[in-house]
């Protein structure tokens, strides 16, 4: 009789064993057509794409998770609010604030973090982007980050979202590369250069522009011509013909 007992006990707790590491999945379709399998392991819960393929694991050990427009929201134990991205990636883990909030603003994301009362903001990647030091923050019309004041006045923190790179879209305040200008090529300076010039009167022949060479005035074959006295070479340029003069070139 007491094997009997000993046996039906063991066997309610080999069936209590069973059901506690049996895994469960479930379909869920969401408001907005998203479709996964949620997977359960006694307090465990993962993630399964309609593919089969096991995008946020039970081995992580939430034992919660919610889809919510685009993003899921985990808790693991008394550690709520970690956010992953729809592949599954952990960019905010359980824990590490008392609460984080997916946010998308006109295509900027961005996870709204509370920690002791006060909030910040963390971008895609999981890194702090604004810390929580400010009661309440606001993404504003103007496309910046505004904080209330103490007089309840929001006040422009300066700070636009941080894009799902993780890269920030505040103005870039280093200075342009300037334009190359040309450079000016030096000019070369002119040289000085010997050039001849042939002389005005006897066009460079040498010879007396009035009797062509002759010694004679053409009217008095027999007289001297009077301009080169009877010489034939042109008495401006000494019958050379010309002269060398300097130029700069």
């Amino acid at each position: 009789m007491k094997s009997i007992k000993y046996l039906a006990v063991l066997v309610c707790m080999t069936f209590v064993s069973i059901s506690l590491f049996a895994q469960e999945k479930t379909l869920q379709t969401e408001s907005d057509g998203f479709q996964w399998y949620k997977l359960i392991q006694g307090d465990k819960k993962g993630a399964q794409s309609m593919g089969g393929v096991t995008f946020i694991p039970l081995s992580r050990g939430y034992t919660f998770i919610c889809y919510l427009s685009g993003w899921f929201s985990v808790d693991k134990g008394d550690k709520e609010n970690g956010v992953c991205d729809i592949t599954g990636k952990e960019i905010i883990a359980p824990g590490r604030y008392d609460s984080a909030i997916y946010c998308n603003e006109d295509g900027f994301e961005y996870v709204t973090v509370k920690l002791n009362g006060k909030t910040g903001i963390c971008d895609m990647n999981g890194r702090e982007y604004i810390a929580p030091r400010y009661e309440s923050l606001i993404f504003s019309a103007d496309g910046v980050f505004k904080y209330e004041d103490s007089f309840g006045k929001w006040v422009s923190t300066g700070i636009t979202p941080p894009k799902a790179n993780g890269t920030t879209t505040v103005t870039n305040t280093v200075p342009p590369t300037p334009t190359p200008q040309p450079q000016l090529q030096p000019q070369p300076q002119p040289r000085p250069m010997q050039v001849w010039k042939p002389c005005p009167y006897c066009q460079g022949s040498g010879k007396c522009h009035v009797c062509l060479g002759d010694g004679h005035p053409l009217t008095n074959p027999t007289g001297t011509c009077i301009v080169c006295n009877g010489r034939g070479i042109c008495s401006h340029c000494a019958g050379h013909g010309g002269q060398n003069v300097i130029e700069y070139h």
